[in-house]
């Protein structure tokens, strides 16, 4: 028969369902309550590591970039020159980094400029927009990454991020632009954590394992390294993709032309950045059509507008060895190229405004 002290040791090192259960259910009430009591600060000041849910998330990095700037702001950023990079994955994987960037730019221009790159995973114009209104510096250059994919986007693809936002902050100009397409402003109440529940719930769960292994830090870039996909590999079907940006061009570039208002409004510039595209990865007429369309409708509207329309592959001298698939590089080679390119192009936007 075993004794008491026996007993003890058997409950004090037997595992127990409830016990777990309760151990974590207590785990996550904490973070959360911490994330509503404490509020958008918390992400701030390198704490995104044990919320994000790994490196590639970008939107909780960048969501921290923003309130690591907004909440407590440079007195001098206002006035320091500065260049933000929008756009989604194409564009991110086509470039180095923030402080390479700002080295090269130094460089060229024997000053310093700040660069924030803004880039996310599949980031819609609207997401864009919401990312540059947080931006208060003069004077101020804004690099618009787009590619054929973003004017694709369907209202029902949109209204994914506007009912569960992926940006962790709520942004004024965002629910305008989903105002224009009937869906009213989310119900804000002031509560951090209520009032981005998608962004910060959605992401407490890898709370205890980011604790557990010191944080996680951001992967810029996923693509570096892999060999290019065969066409049989990729499911793209440029008729239904043509359709459709056809449908959707104008709503898209609806939203951007309301952004290049507003930075003009407050004395900044923007440029039209058409993302890297390896053009005939199938070799198909559907495919030739699609790209010869996106590159017209860009070509117009910049017209229209006024703004300057860039495309770098020719510069960066990529070829199809250099591609993942037919929107990403996959090797720092073509990325530094590119990279080289972009600079050159800002600075002399810079130097002769």
């Amino acid at each position: 028969m075993p004794t008491a002290r026996e007993d003890f040791l058997q409950g004090l090192t037997t595992p127990s369902v409830s016990a777990l259960a309760g151990a974590a259910g207590t785990v996550y009430l904490l973070a959360g309550l911490s994330v509503a009591l404490v509020g958008p600060g918390w992400l701030t000041h390198g704490n995104v590591r044990w919320l994000a849910s790994g490196p590639e998330d970008d939107y909780a990095y960048v969501t921290a970039s923003v309130l690591d700037r907004t909440l407590s702001p440079d007195p001098t950023a206002q006035s320091r020159e500065t260049v933000v990079i929008l756009g989604g994955s194409g564009t991110r994987e086509s470039l180095t980094d923030e402080a390479d960037i700002e080295h090269r730019l130094a460089e060229r221009l024997g000053r310093s400029v700040d660069v924030l790159d803004m880039t996310t995973d599949a980031q819609t114009v609207i997401e864009g927009a919401g990312l540059l209104e947080t931006v208060d510096a003069r004077p101020l250059l804004v690099v618009m990454g787009l590619g054929g994919h973003a004017l694709a986007t369907t209202a029902d693809d949109l209204y994914t991020p506007y009912s569960m936002p992926r940006l962790g902050f709520r942004s004024p100009v965002v629910d305008s632009e989903f105002e224009q397409l009937g869906w009213p402003p989310l119900r804000e109440t002031g509560w951090p954590l209520v009032d981005n529940r998608d962004f910060y719930l959605v992401r407490l769960p890898y709370l205890p394992v980011n604790l557990l292994r010191g944080g996680t830090s951001r992967a810029q870039h996923r693509y570096l390294g892999l060999p290019p996909l065969e066409p049989d590999q990729i499911r793209t079907d440029f008729a239904d993709l043509l359709d459709a940006m056809r449908a959707n061009r104008d709503l898209h570039l609806g939203v951007v032309g309301r952004s290049i208002d507003r930075v003009r409004a407050g004395g900044g510039e923007v440029v039209i950045l058409e993302a890297p595209a390896s053009e005939a990865w199938f070799g198909t007429p559907e495919e030739s059509s699609f790209y010869a369309e996106v590159r017209a409708s860009f070509a117009n509207f910049t017209a229209s507008r006024q703004v300057p329309l860039w495309n770098l592959d020719t510069e960066a001298r990529l070829v199809h060895d250099d591609f993942r698939d037919p929107a990403h590089l996959n090797n720092t080679a073509a990325q530094a190229r590119y990279t080289n390119a972009l600079v050159d192009r800002i600075a002399r936007e810079l130097q002769d405004p």
